[in-house]
C-alpha cells in the first residue's frame, strides 16, 4: 500500500494512491503531534503518519504491531515514531485514544456532569442554554452560507441525504420536507441496501446533504469523502466538534448543541434546517403551490379528505 502524506496546518489531509481525502471531526492530540514535528520524520514515519491520519488518530482497536505491518514499517521504527511524538511507548498512546473516543458518549458526559457542582435540572436551564445555543450559532452560520447552501441544493439533479444514529431521525424529517418542494430526493442508505448501491448512480450535478451530529461513525467519514471525489456538492449539518470545511463544493454548517442535562439539544440544527428550507421554498415560488396541491390531491385520493388534523 502506497501513501503520498502531506499535512496543511489545521486541516489533515491522507493522499492514498493519488485520491485526496479530507475528513470532517477534529484532529486529535495523537494527530496535533504529527503535525508539530512533520518535518522531521523519516520515510518509514511518514508512511505511518499516514496510516494513523486516515485512521482519523483511532488506533485504540490495533496493536503496535498491526499498525507497522499497515504502514510496512519495522516495530523498531514504529517504538522510535511514538518516542518522538512524546509518548512513553504506543500502548500510551493507544490508551490516550481509547479515552478520546468515548468522549461526547452518554455516559461520558452523565459522569462529568453529575460531578460539577450546582447542576441544575430546572427548566429554565434548559431554556436560557437554547437561547445561548441560537445566539452562538448565529455567529458560527453566515445568511451567505445558508444562501449558498440553499442554491446547492435548488440546482441539484438528485439530492441524497444521509445522518447516523441520532442525526437519521433529522434526515428523515429533512428529507420528509424537501419532497414536498422537489423531485429526486433520497434517504440513504434505502432498506435493506447499502450505501454502495445508492450512490452507483451519482452524477456530476448531485448533491450529499449530511446531517453529521456527534457521534459520527467512521462509515460517514468514508462516504463523504468518496461522494466529493466523484465530483459531488455536499452540504453539512454538524456540531463544533466537526472540523468547519468550507470550499467551492462544500458548505459546512455547525450548530451548538450544548444542554444542561445529558443529552445534547438539537432545537438549533432544527431551526437552521427550518430556515433552509424557508429559503428553498420562496426559491422555487409557484412551483411549491402547485407540488402542494399535486401531494394534497393524491392524499384526498387515497386516504379521504380529512384524514389528517
Amino acid at each position: 500500500m502506497k501513501y503520498i502524506f502531506h499535512i496543511e496546518i489545521e486541516t489533515a489531509f491522507v493522499f492514498h494512491k493519488g485520491v485526496g481525502v479530507n475528513r470532517m471531526t477534529k484532529q486529535t492530540d495523537l494527530e496535533n503531534r504529527i503535525i508539530r514535528v512533520q518535518h522531521e520524520l523519516s520515510a518509514g514515519e511518514r508512511r505511518l503518519a499516514a496510516v494513523i491520519v486516515e485512521l482519523e488518530g483511532n488506533i485504540s482497536g490495533f496493536t503496535g504491531g498491526e499498525l507497522s505491518e499497515m504502514a510496512g514499517v519495522s516495530p523498531s521504527t514504529a517504538a522510535r515514531f511514538f518516542r518522538r511524538l512524546g509518548y512513553v511507548s504506543y500502548q500510551e498512546a493507544r490508551t490516550e485514544a481509547r479515552d478520546s473516543a468515548v468522549k461526547g458518549s452518554p455516559l461520558d458526559v452523565y459522569r462529568e456532569k453529575n460531578r460539577k457542582e450546582g447542576y441544575s435540572s430546572d427548566f429554565l436551564a434548559y431554556i436560557e442554554q437554547e437561547k445561548k445555543n441560537l445566539t452562538l450559532t448565529y455567529t458560527e452560520i453566515s445568511e451567505e452560507m445558508l444562501k449558498k447552501s440553499s442554491d446547492i441544493i435548488k440546482n441539484a439533479g438528485k439530492v441524497y441525504i444521509i445522518g447516523f444514529r441520532n442525526s437519521y431521525a433529522i434526515a428523515l424529517y429533512l428529507r420528509n420536507q424537501l419532497a414536498i418542494l422537489r423531485q429526486n430526493i433520497r434517504l440513504i442508505p434505502a432498506p435493506g441496501e447499502d450505501v454502495a448501491t445508492d450512490l452507483t448512480d451519482q452524477q456530476p450535478d448531485d448533491v450529499l446533504l449530511v446531517v453529521g451530529l456527534r457521534r459520527r461513525t467512521v462509515t460517514l467519514s468514508k462516504i463523504i469523502s468518496h461522494f466529493h471525489k466523484n465530483g459531488g456538492k455536499i452540504v453539512m449539518l454538524t456540531d463544533p466538534s466537526a472540523s468547519s470545511w468550507q470550499e467551492e463544493r462544500v458548505v459546512t454548517l455547525r450548530c451548538i448543541t450544548e444542554s444542561p442535562g445529558v443529552f445534547d439539544s438539537y432545537a438549533t440544527p432544527m431551526c437552521v434546517l427550518n430556515y433552509l428550507l424557508s429559503l428553498l421554498q420562496k426559491s422555487y415560488s409557484s412551483h411549491v403551490e402547485k407540488r402542494f396541491s399535486e401531494v394534497e390531491s393524491i392524499r384526498n385520493e387515497i386516504y379521504g379528505t380529512g384524514s389528517l388534523l
